[in-house]
């Protein structure tokens, strides 16, 4: 069966180990002052094609069609979701291919084939990453000033396609993903793990993921988790900048008398809720802008989960015992670090020139243990009526949620051509990444006006001559806080702290 195919590969394979074979007989040489050793010679050359093949293979493969879901027409018939999957399936398979290749050679040439695969692919997809995040950073780093980038084994740049923004293969990839899963065109599901359209058909999740996965290997989920991380600091710093602006502009006079009216948060508002809808509609252009940031925050944040769990999943089943030797190690320095801040005297820190750390959380964010919403990006000192900004955040996008019972989860009321493009999930997950920024007081002062806000909407509702049901806002309001709750990790029970059991029983019932 197929001689002709098997007759050509033992053909090739016999004149390259032949070739190789004269390569090493060779002694070293002296050519002037310069020592020439074959072995490194050939090891330098195969090192340098197979790097530019990969990259080769990956950028002609790495090709979306996006066509109606990046504002172009689409076609009749066309399907976004196929072209991404069947793009992926090729360049896994042209991978694979060369993956066989270099493994079934590797005896015949005498070289370490698997190690120098591994060494190539994840330097060319750490140079790229590197590069497509001079984006996001003020410093940039040359191509020809990486520390990825080999004179002996040089890896190829590439050039942008028509109409593209990004650097390459790595960066199409990243904005296929985030326009898959694009909020206002999806909903998100916690349960399942994946993004769905409104009517429940499965747009991204644990299947294109695995595809992803087999197609750019562990070393490309590591560098589109890079560049999702420098995206969160991009829209954490934008959120924070726009809040100084707007209070600059002259939104901290209105917060500032509309705060006066909420302290003690512990009581209820005389006047109902009436005050929180005055104020969301005075500053309504300014929250929805804080918005849009938010649930970018989200998404960014999102999809550092999904990828983290596959590169979970690939290492406890790749490589078990790493995986519980970095987890158990990970667990022994938290313990460590948490007795140094219970008694600094008796337990040291680990200084500045020692690698633990930094080459702890590398690994850790390698093997997907590591947790994108425990993750500090940025550092800010204490900024008055941060708490009340993001409090009216939540509740001026309260009312454009609806809960789901097949999500389980917040969607989005409107999906019509013109709505706002937001979604429960990446919603909650931005909120909640900016209060892990800020001190835990500013969460603590957050949830209190809006528990303040619940207890009083549903004070009116009860005491009004006809009772009324709780209105949806409401219900909403404490949906998104107890899912905030969950994505920091923190008790469940904590969301009494600020609205009683019995009434979040009762509101979330409704």
């Amino acid at each position: 069966a197929r001689l002709e195919a098997r007759h050509e590969l033992a053909l090739r394979t016999h004149q390259i180990a032949v070739f190789t074979d004269g390569v090493v007989r060779q002694e070293k040489a002296l050519l002037g002052v310069i020592q020439l050793d074959p072995r490194a010679i050939l090891h330098d050359g195969i090192r340098k094609q197979l790097v530019a093949r990969v990259v080769r293979a990956l950028d002609e493969a790495l090709v979306f069609d996006l066509s109606g879901l990046d504002g172009t027409k689409a076609p009749r018939g066309h399907d976004p979701r196929a072209s991404v999957l069947s793009a992926m399936a090729a360049a896994g398979h042209t991978l694979r291919s060369l993956h066989a290749s270099v493994e079934y050679i590797q005896d015949f040439i005498g070289i370490t084939g698997l190690r120098m695969w591994q060494e190539e692919v994840s330097r060319a997809f750490a140079f790229y990453a590197e590069q497509e995040a001079n984006r996001f950073v003020r410093k940039r780093v040359a191509p020809d000033a990486s520390i990825h980038q080999s004179a002996a084994a040089p890896i190829p740049l590439l050039t942008s396609r028509d109409g593209d923004v990004t650097f390459g293969f790595l960066g199409r990839t990243l904005c296929a993903l985030e326009a898959l899963t694009r909020p206002g065109l999806t909903v998100f599901s916690p349960a399942a793990d994946g993004w769905f359209t409104p009517e429940g058909v499965e747009f991204a999740g644990l299947r294109m993921l695995a595809a992803l996965r087999d197609c750019v290997g562990v070393p490309g989920l590591v560098g589109l988790d890079r560049l999702l991380g420098f995206q969160a600091v991009r829209h954490v710093d934008r959120g924070l900048r726009r809040f100084v602006a707007e209070m600059r502009a002259g939104a901290s006079e209105v917060l500032t008398s509309f705060r006066a009216d909420l302290i003690p948060t512990t009581a209820l508002l005389t006047r109902g809720v009436f005050v929180h809808d005055a104020v969301c509609k005075r500053l309504s252009t300014q929250l929805g802008a804080a918005t849009a940031d938010v649930v970018a925050l989200g998404h960014s944040q999102l999809l550092r989960r999904a990828l983290a769990h596959q590169l979970r999943q690939a290492s406890s089943l790749e490589s078990g015992l790493l995986f519980s030797a970095a987890d158990t190690l990970n667990e022994a320095v938290l313990n460590d670090v948490r007795r140094h801040y219970h008694r600094p005297a008796d337990n040291a820190f680990p200084t500045a020139e020692n690698p633990l750390l930094p080459q702890l959380a590398a690994l850790l964010q390698q093997c997907g243990v590591a947790d994108p919403m425990h993750r500090i990006y940025v550092t800010r000192d204490a900024t008055p009526l941060l708490d009340l900004w993001l409090a009216l955040i939540v509740l001026v996008n309260a009312p454009r949620f609806r809960y789901d019972t097949d999500f389980r989860t917040l969607v989005q009321s409107d999906f019509s051509r013109g709505a706002i493009d937001v979604d429960g999930v990446p919603f909650c997950a931005g909120i909640a990444t900016l209060l892990r920024q800020l001190h835990p007081r500013v969460f603590r002062s957050t949830f209190g006006f809006l528990g303040q806000y619940v207890r009083s909407a549903i004070h009116v509702a009860l005491i009004a001559k006809r009772p009324q049901p709780v209105p949806a806002a409401v219900v909403n309001a404490v949906v998104i806080m107890q899912t905030v709750i969950d994505l920091l990790g923190l008790p469940r029970d904590t969301l009494t702290a600020f609205v009683p059991a019995h009434v979040a029983a009762c509101v979330t019932s409704q």
